[in-house]
């Protein structure tokens, strides 16, 4: 088989996978549409919601996040990176890095 003949059957393959594809997505896209049936909200008594955010709560003796803040000034940018670590009842640190990762302040 010439290499031309094997280029022209490959593609036709490959058009007939496409063709295929294109047709599945329009099929998968036009589907009918759903309707959300919405009932009404059930009121809930004061005790049962505390109950729940109590439940919920985020328990913790150690919380540790990375920020970055983005402030700008006189059409001036300039970007703060830091952290923020947090003992429970206890104390609370803020480091902040505005350049190359160089700690510029630490609170405590």
């Amino acid at each position: 088989m010439s290499k031309t003949l094997r280029y022209k059957m490959m593609d036709h393959r490959l058009t007939g996978i496409l063709a295929g594809l294109l047709l599945l997505a329009i099929l998968a896209g036009c589907s009918a549409k759903r309707h959300i049936i919405k009932s009404p909200l059930k009121e809930a008594k004061s005790t049962y919601l505390l109950e729940q955010l109590a439940e919920n709560e985020l328990q913790f003796d150690w919380f540790s996040a990375k920020f970055s803040i983005d402030y700008i000034y006189d059409k001036k940018l300039t970007e703060f990176r830091g952290q923020i670590r947090i003992q429970k009842d206890s104390i609370i640190w803020l480091s902040f890095s505005p350049a190359l990762g160089i700690e510029m302040a630490r609170l405590k």
